[in-house]
């Protein structure tokens, strides 16, 4: 996040998003813990992370970068949007998120 600051500061570039395997890579905490739930099945797909309770209400999640506002036009309509800085550093938070939106 420093760096996106500093090049915010220093050009006024604002960070892109994330690729899906780098979304992954930050979600990766969040589908170990959500796993260990039981109740809640994550998936990979070309087209993002999936998340569904009990194989029913199967819901694509987007993680995209802390700089951005939550309401960014980047950001998919319809997905459940989840920052990096909140899943990197309040996974319990991150959590309750995610599952209030699962139900």
């Amino acid at each position: 996040m420093a760096i996106q600051l500093l090049q915010w500061g220093k050009d006024g570039t604002v960070a892109s998003g994330f690729d899906i395997k780098r979304q992954y890579e930050i979600f990766r905490p969040l589908k170990e813990l959500l796993e260990l739930d039981g109740e809640f099945i994550t998936t990979i797909e070309k087209t993002g992370i999936k998340v569904s309770r009990d194989g029913v209400n199967k819901k694509s999640v987007f993680i995209y970068p802390a700089m951005w506002n939550k309401d960014n036009l980047k950001i998919p309509k319809g997905m459940i949007a989840l920052s990096d800085r909140l899943v990197i550093k309040a996974l319990p938070e991150a959590y309750e998120r995610l599952a209030t939106y699962m139900y």
